[in-house]
């Protein structure tokens, strides 16, 4: 029997010619195959050829052929019935290290790993859906899942309550369906059997209150007039309303939202004498006539947003104690009280900024801010009371604030992010006395502080600045154990006394500078700097020391100290770059007997009374030395020094009569003294080698140089000007 796949068409295939293939080859079958057992020739197979006009005609080998034509489309058939929602799918890791999507209804599909296994695809269908399709033939359509809703739960008086959403759909609990807890700050934690506990904004109604549920929007006289009787709105209060000059709600007790009070050109007055709880914010933006805000009875409500109102002078709230979003005053140029004193808790931020008449801020129960204190840019603010205060989760920045006399926060323990006090010029008095961990920042700059009461400051998570307070006489910090990055001390013009004596690490540069009446310094304690060690431009500080340091690893700077007569370092075994000691006009001994290595230069400049530099350990010198300027230098010894790998230059020290550097073999680059009148001997009994040039000159008191082991000079050899030297051998030159 002859294939029935030969007649099929091989392009330009529709629904009416493939409907034909099964008759005509039957019919055919008739006239090829005439009786069983007969053997025939095999015949042809007819052909297809399509027409223009969407006919198409069939040719046999016979000569006969036939055209047929397309039927006319037939009516839709009526809609399937909707199919089921998609399912909740769940990407599972197995324990073998291998991964399958779960379904909600039984399926699961493997995700193959490892070899040459191809990556499964993900195809869009609709919005929202698409059909994980893998390679073995396995698929799964996922579902995405809907946006939460936004609900306030209110207590109808009754005991049932009501969670009303904002998609207007709502459910009723009745006593005893779930535990609810009444937080007391607008807002009530439902715990339900088998759910986590939610917290969502509570009202409390009584069964007598009008509900207006949802939210309402005020912009016009009639819009004011339909909520004169609402008892409780479960969802927001705006109020957006030009020409509208007061605004009065004497019924409202609750709102389930936030109350929004925003760019009312006209607006002068708010009244709602009898609104009690707010689980959102007080939002009371952009209101240029505004001035006074009565909420006298609210003592619940989320947070506070006060800004941009210039001519609010009043804002008067009940006794909240809780808020749980942010506290933000900002920009209100006549503001000159601001009450709330009997928060005792604020989750958010706390920022009183730029309210150029506000003069006092009184909070004596506030104890915790959950992120950042800020107080900025209030010039009037003379008087500021957090005695409770006990810890702030981001920053405390208090600046330019110029009239505030004090900053007294004696209960406060621990600030996640920095301290930041700066352009306080009136700031005398500072005290933090149980203060002990700033996670990031301590920054004291340009206050009229005259002393710091930082007693039990124990970590500073990075930078720790004090600079340019110009009555500052003392800094004691006697608990402070690490300071996380640099500690800089500078341009304190009354500045005395610094001390930190417990602290053993500052991770960064240690910088103490240009202070005229710094007299004293305690940095008993510190065993390692992470960075550069620099003092600089102490006018009056006579003694350093530094008994513990035992590693720098940067730099070591000691310059432009005019008092300064002692340097000691007794412990001290490694710089990581550079020794620097230059013009110390009155220094006369560097004591650093165990340093071993630097790994950049040595130089000692222009110290005119130095008369001691003592390195008995330093072998390794990374790259020159230059001892120059230091006319009552007698003696330089380097006996550890075995080799210099840039030049080496000791010049006018005019009372230095021996140099004794033992062990040095090799001087990679040259090795230079000159100008040294007192010089009586130069003894480097193990040199063998100078690659650049050995110069002796202006040397006249020389009487002994002792290099018998030298047998190659790269360049020039120069013994010049006179000396008291006699015959001059180097026999293994």
């Amino acid at each position: 029997m002859p294939n029935p796949t030969a007649m099929r068409p091989t392009s330009g295939s529709n629904a009416s010619q493939i409907s034909v293939w099964i008759p005509v080859w039957l019919a055919l079958n008739a006239a090829v195959w005439p009786a069983c057992g007969e053997v025939q020739p095999l015949a042809q197979p007819c052909r297809v050829q399509n027409n223009a006009d969407g006919s198409a005609t069939i040719v046999c080998p016979d000569g006969s052929s036939a055209t047929l034509y397309s039927g006319q489309n037939g009516q839709d058939g009526r809609d399937g019935r909707d199919g089921q929602d998609g399912v909740s799918c769940t990407l599972v890791a197995n324990a073998d290290g291998t991964k399958r999507i779960v379904c909600s209804d039984g399926t699961e599909v493997a995700i193959p790993t490892g070899g040459t296994s191809q990556a499964c695809s993900v195809q869009s269908n609709t919005a929202g859906v698409v059909t994980v399709v893998c390679p073995d033939g396995s698929w799964a359509t996922l579902t995405d899942g809907k946006d939460g809703r936004s609900c306030t739960l209110v207590d109808n008086g009754n005991t049932t309550w009501t969670v009303q959403c904002d998609d207007g759909t709502s459910a009723l609990l009745h006593d005893g369906t779930c535990q609810i807890t009444d937080n007391q700050d607008a807002t009530a934690t439902l715990y339900c059997p088998g759910g986590e506990p939610v917290t969502v904004p509570f009202v409390q109604t009584s069964g007598d209150d009008l509900v207006r549920k949802g939210s309402a929007v005020v912009r016009s006289d009639q819009d004011l007039a339909a909520l004169k009787t609402i008892d409780v709105i479960t969802g927001d209060l705006v109020i957006d309303a030009n020409g509208l000059g007061v605004v009065v709600l004497d019924q409202l007790k609750a709102l389930g939202g936030d109350l929004i009070i925003h760019a009312n050109a006209d607006l002068q007055a708010v009244q709602v004498p009898q609104l009690a709880s707010l689980g959102g914010t007080l939002q009371v933006t952009a209101n240029p006539k505004l001035q006074s805000v009565s909420l006298p009875a609210l003592t619940a409500l989320g947070g506070l947003e006060l800004a941009d109102n210039p001519t609010l002078t009043t804002l008067a709230v009940g006794a909240p104690t809780k808020l749980t979003r942010d506290l933000l005053v900002e920009r209100n140029a006549g503001l000159k009280t601001l009450g709330l004193g009997s928060l005792t808790q604020v989750q958010g931020r706390v920022v009183l900024g730029y309210n150029y008449a506000l003069t006092q801020v009184n909070w004596p129960a506030l104890a915790s801010v959950g992120d950042d204190l800020v107080l900025e840019g209030n010039a009037a603010l003379a008087v500021l009371t957090l005695p409770a205060l006990q810890t702030v989760g981001g920053d405390v920045r208090v600046r330019w604030s110029n009239a505030l006399p004090g900053l007294v926060l004696p209960a406060l323990t621990a600030v996640t992010g920095s301290v930041h006090l700066e352009s306080l010029g009136a700031l005398q008095q500072l005290a933090l006395p149980q203060l002990t961990t700033i996670g990031t920042d301590l920054l004291l700059l340009q206050t009229g502080v005259a002393t710091a009461e930082l007693g039990a400051l124990q970590t500073v998570g990075y930078n720790l600045y004090v600079g340019s307070n110009k009555s500052l006489t003392g800094l004691a910090l006697p608990a402070l154990q690490s300071v996380g990055n640099h500690l800089w001390v500078y341009q304190n013009a009354a500045l005395q006394t610094l001390a930190f004596p417990q602290a053993k690490t500052v991770s960064g540069n240690l910088i103490v500078s240009q202070h005229p009446q710094l007299a004293s310094l305690d940095a008993s304690g510190l065993q390692q700097i992470t960075r550069d060690l620099s003092l600089f431009e102490n006018a009056v500080l006579t003694q350093l020391s530094f008994p513990a340091l035992k590693k720098v690893a940067d730099g070591l700077a000691l310059q432009l100290n005019p008092a300064l007569q002692t340097a000691q370092f007794p412990v001290l075994t490694g710089v990581d770059e550079f020794l620097v000691v230059a013009q110390n006009p009155k220094l006369q001994s560097v004591v650093a007997p165990l340093l071993a290595s630097l790994g950049k230069d040595l130089s000692v400049v222009g110290n005119e009374s130095l008369q001691t530099l003592q390195l008995a350990a330093l072998a390794k010198v990374g790259t020159f030395v230059e001892v120059k300027g230091n006319p009552a230098l007698q003696s330089l010894a380097l006996p550890a020094l075995k080799e210099l790998k840039q030049p080496l230059t000791v010049t006018s020290n005019a009372a230095l009569s021996e140099v004794w550097l033992p062990q040095l073999k090799t001087a990679a680059a040259g090795l230079s003294f000159t100008l040294l009148a007192q010089l009586q001997t130069l003894a480097l009994p193990a040199l063998t080698t100078v690659k650049g040039g050995f110069e002796v000159s202006a040397c006249p008191s020389l009487t002994s140089l002792q290099t018998p082991l030298l047998a190659s000079v790269g360049a020039d050899w120069s013994l010049q000007g006179p000396n008291a030297l006699g015959m001059l051998g180097q026999p293994a030159l």
